[in-house]
């Protein structure tokens, strides 16, 4: 090849990712290296964008930040009717607790609920913010009869009538967290489609305004 010539884009593509016969690779070293400058820049452009995907493809987002992401672009993995619908009942409420001894006035850090539905038990913690309807709410589900199952990515969603408030995926320990803003009618849904139900919460217990919850 003279020196007026050049190669394809493509054929420094693979010259970059030493996928060429070494014969064709000295010879394109040695058009490189009688100054066309051309293909060098052409060259030193695809080096660059090579060594960036490499170091990219080494990259993992932290594990909660992935679980966000997926819970924004899933949803809910079946429709309301495909599942069977298992309702849990309270079986406890933090917020109804009394103060303790000699305490006059106690303004509650948070309000700890905890409900059975069938094999499994969901425990749910829920934070206001003062002076704020913004609500934190962190849970996690068990299964009581085999407590040692990851019920890790299940969809989380909190819902008021018809319409999803927050939604998640569920940590490889069954955790999850969610934030919201306060409304009226909230109920927590957790699909466990391997075993075919829809577990359901009615949050009607809960403190600051939705006890008017409905199923």
């Amino acid at each position: 090849m003279d020196r007026m010539s050049h190669y394809v884009a493509e054929r420094w593509v693979d010259f970059v990712r030493n996928l060429l016969p070494e014969a064709e690779r000295v010879q394109m070293q040695a058009h490189i290296d009688s100054g066309c400058e051309r293909c060098r820049r052409e060259l030193d452009l695809l080096r660059q964008v090579v060594n960036f995907s490499a170091v990219e493809s080494t990259y993992r987002a932290p594990e909660e930040l992935a679980r966000m992401a997926r819970a924004i672009y899933r949803p809910m993995s079946a429709p309301a009717g495909v599942l069977r619908r298992l309702m849990g009942s309270l079986i406890f409420d933090g917020f109804g607790e009394p103060a303790m001894a000699g305490v006059r006035h106690a303004v509650p850090s948070g309000q700890q609920l905890a409900f059975n539905a069938g094999d499994y038990c969901v425990d749910v913690r829920v934070q206001g913010e003062i002076n704020s309807s913004q609500v934190a709410m962190a849970g996690q589900i068990v299964n009581r009869k085999a407590p040692e199952d990851r019920l890790a990515g299940l969809p989380v969603a909190l819902v008021s009538g018809r319409k999803i408030i927050a939604e998640t995926l569920s940590n490889e320990f069954g955790e999850f967290s969610l934030e919201y803003t306060a409304v009226r009618k909230l109920r927590l849904q957790i699909e466990v489609s391997n075993e075919g139900v829809r577990i359901d919460l009615p949050l009607s217990s809960l403190a600051g305004g939705t006890r008017d919850s409905e199923i």
